[in-house]
């Protein structure tokens, strides 16, 4: 069973995920994980709408965030 996810690095996830959306800023929001130490942080209990947006770092930078399937 997968951790559960502190209020930190909900919040974390979820700046990175408004970053994520805005124009082009994939490399920001995997640079807000990479300096917070949770760039392979279990995201299995966030909704879809993360997922998503995290989905897409997680390709486009090569990141190891579990739980996106």
């Amino acid at each position: 069973m997968a951790k559960k996810l502190t209020e930190f690095e909900r919040g974390v996830l979820y700046a990175a995920v408004h970053l994520q959306r805005g124009p082009n800023e994939s490399g920001l929001a995997a640079d807000l994980l990479r300096e917070a130490g949770f760039s392979d942080l279990d995201c299995s209990e966030l909704d879809e709408y993360d997922k998503e947006a995290l989905r897409i770092i997680n390709e486009e930078i090569d990141m190891a965030l579990q739980g996106l399937d």
